[in-house]
């Protein structure tokens, strides 16, 4: 059945993006997620004690997934860019909730 698909080449949703190419469109969703990485000092310090004195990674990685997992909740938010920017570490780390996204990051 003939199908035609229309998608811009150029487009701004949050910042300006393209999707000429794979490059192009990871470039828009880096761009998108820049900066919102940064954790708050206190949960710096927090995670800084959970680890101290862990050298294996594995252990490590699962130390702070059960403090996550007790500490955060998910709630789905779609508002504006929700869809593909997370909110930053820092909102979610006071706030103590956030998507999918926003957890991973």
């Amino acid at each position: 059945m003939p199908l035609v698909l229309i998608a811009p080449t150029n487009f701004h949703y949050g910042v300006d993006g393209c999707t000429k190419d794979w490059v192009s469109f990871g470039n828009w969703q880096y761009q998108l997620n820049e900066g919102l990485d940064v954790l708050p000092q206190n949960e710096k310090n927090t995670i800084s004690t959970l680890i101290k004195g862990i050298t294996n990674k594995k252990e490590i990685v699962k130390v702070l997934y059960h403090y996550l997992q007790d500490n955060t909740r998910y709630i789905n938010v779609l508002l504006g860019v929700g869809g593909y920017k997370p909110h930053p570490a820092t909102y979610v780390s006071e706030n103590k909730y956030g998507d999918c996204k926003a957890l991973t990051n």
